[in-house]
């Protein structure tokens, strides 16, 4: 079976028809795999993708540019990601940063809050049962910013902001978000055979695991 017909065996299948058929499949082609394909090679993306549809991700941007990023874009308990994975220093991938969009369509008129997160790469067990993540917890901090009413960004240094909005749900969080970030380089390893170095003794423990850097609140429309 040549590579095209995988992908269209892929993009017919699932949540992921709609999602992919937007991804031009001519430059999907042209930029992620021309130089890799040829009548003998055995590549096989589709446990990439059926990977995806255990994990309930919503595929709204793929872009694989070989040797270089992986861009990826998805919905996840009506929450949308995206994030960049650097594949050029991947073995020693230190942390994957997230933009992560909610919208509220119940406010009038509707809003959106868009987060900036940095989440530490730690050891990933890739033979492990991946979590469904609902990410309860995040879902609370994006209610408590809407109930705010306000309409304006917020960066790390208004510190009270941010101790007063994560309370209680911090560590919630940060384990939802050590769950995303072993389902996105387990996807990178079913799709590219690379998986990141073991974790060194250098890496402090105090490290920060999981930073949100700033918010922003804005108009839906």
């Amino acid at each position: 079976m040549g590579i095209l017909e995988k992908i269209n065996n892929i993009s017919t299948k699932g949540d992921y028809s709609q999602a992919v058929r937007t991804s031009n499949f001519g430059t999907l082609l042209g930029s992620a795999y021309s130089r890799k394909v040829d009548p003998h090679d055995s590549v096989d993306i589709s446990p990439a993708f059926r990977f995806l549809n255990r994990v309930n991700w919503k595929l709204i941007e793929f872009k694989h540019l070989i040797d270089e990023k992986l861009i990826l874009g998805f919905i996840l308990s009506d929450i949308e990601f995206h994030t960049i994975v650097d594949l050029v220093n991947f073995e020693y991938l230190d942390a994957l940063n997230y933009s992560v969009i909610k919208v509220n369509k119940k406010n009038n008129p509707p809003r959106k809050i868009i987060t900036d997160l940095s989440v530490r790469v730690n050891s990933v067990n890739y033979s492990q049962e991946p979590v469904l993540i609902n990410f309860s917890a995040l879902n609370i901090f994006f209610q408590r910013i809407f109930n705010l009413n306000i309409y304006r960004e917020i960066t790390r240094e208004e510190k009270y902001f941010f101790d007063d909005l994560l309370e209680g749900i911090f560590e919630g969080i940060k384990e939802e978000f050590i769950h995303l970030n072993n389902h996105v380089l387990i996807f990178s390893d079913k799709l590219i055979g690379q998986r990141v170095g073991r974790r060194n003794s250098l890496q402090k423990d105090n490290d920060e695991i999981l930073a949100v850097k700033k918010f922003n609140v804005l108009n839906a429309e």
